[in-house]
């Protein structure tokens, strides 16, 4: 009798013991992990980004790039962009950065 506590007993703690292991250690079953989002991909080439918004000081998808509303505002800053081009960065719509860019922007920093 008492063995068959000892070894129920026992199976009880490798079972509590494996569940612990595997609480702590999801990722090893592939489920409850925590997982990274996947990337997002706005764009792979430059023609998939367009400039946007009233003053065209945004850079968006092309296929946003219409329904994006702003208001109608013109800071001077927004002067540099004709010195750059919105373009695929990195798989983002961005501005891109170059050395005129820059410069221009060194006037507004304050």
């Amino acid at each position: 009798m008492h063995l068959k506590l000892e070894i129920a007993g026992a199976i009880v703690i490798i079972i509590v013991l494996v569940g612990a292991f595997f609480y702590l250690r999801p990722d090893i079953l592939g489920i409850m992990a925590e997982k990274e989002p996947a990337p997002v991909i706005e764009c792979t080439m430059n023609t998939d980004c367009a400039p946007a918004g009233c003053s065209n000081q945004i850079c968006a998808t092309a296929e946003k790039a219409p329904t994006i509303i702003t208001t109608c505002e013109f800071r001077d800053e927004w002067e540099c962009l004709a010195k750059t081009s919105c373009g695929c960065v990195k798989n983002k719509c961005a501005w891109k950065d170059n050395p005129e860019y820059q410069q221009c922007m060194e006037k507004f920093k304050g």
